[in-house]
């Protein structure tokens, strides 16, 4: 008897200690698949701030990037159409009476159309597209007025008399082709702050 109550005892001690195991693992199994859901959780919220934050600040740089290829733009195209309006003997706006000119030499204008063509080159690779159509049609119309004024120099050096009013008028509608290209690239380079939310959120 006292025997068999000391095996029973023994296998009864054996059985509560593995079954206190067995639902102290299943325990721990649980606690740590609650934790592993709760890191997965945190993981893919720390991936979705990271990629918003990484897709602000992209199109943060993109907007910079393009804001200095559109002020590059305009800066020459300005440079430019100063040269062409004083070589070409144009009405120059805004000139008080008795104000002298810089000089500017045919060298000069080449210099300013190819840095005005070296600005272009970059907006055709990040400009939007309705503003390198309208830039394209002002950089091949100031080839052409940089080639007329350049050949209108030679004449008056050669002492011929030159008529610069169609030259003048091709300026004055190139000034407001700026202004058009001015206001595109405001558009252009300001993004509305529901566009990142919807474009982080797909």
């Amino acid at each position: 008897m006292t025997w068999w109550a000391a095996v029973l005892g023994f296998v009864g001690a054996l059985a509560g200690s593995w079954g206190g195991q067995l639902i102290a693992s299943k325990r721990e199994d649980r606690r740590w698949l609650r934790e592993r859901d709760r890191e997965d959780v945190r993981h893919a919220r720390e991936i979705e701030v990271f990629n918003k934050r990484l897709f602000h600040d992209s199109l943060a740089d993109w907007r910079s990037e393009r804001v200095l290829a559109y002020q590059e733009f305009l800066d020459s195209f300005d440079d430019w159409w100063r040269s062409s309006a004083i070589l070409g003997r144009t009405i120059f706006p805004g000139l008080a009476e008795g104000v002298s000119l810089p000089e500017v030499e045919v060298d000069d204008l080449y210099s300013q159309y190819n840095r005005l063509q070296a600005a272009t080159n970059r907006l055709e690779i990040i400009g939007s597209r309705v503003i390198n159509d309208e830039i394209e049609k002002i950089v091949g119309e100031a080839m052409r007025i940089t080639s007329t004024v350049v050949k209108m120099e030679r004449l008056r050096a050669d002492g011929a008399e030159v008529d610069a009013v169609k030259v003048g008028n091709v300026l004055a509608q190139l000034a407001t082709a700026r202004g058009r290209i001015k206001d595109l690239a405001r558009a252009d380079v300001l993004v509305d702050q529901r566009d990142i939310d919807s474009q982080s959120n797909s």
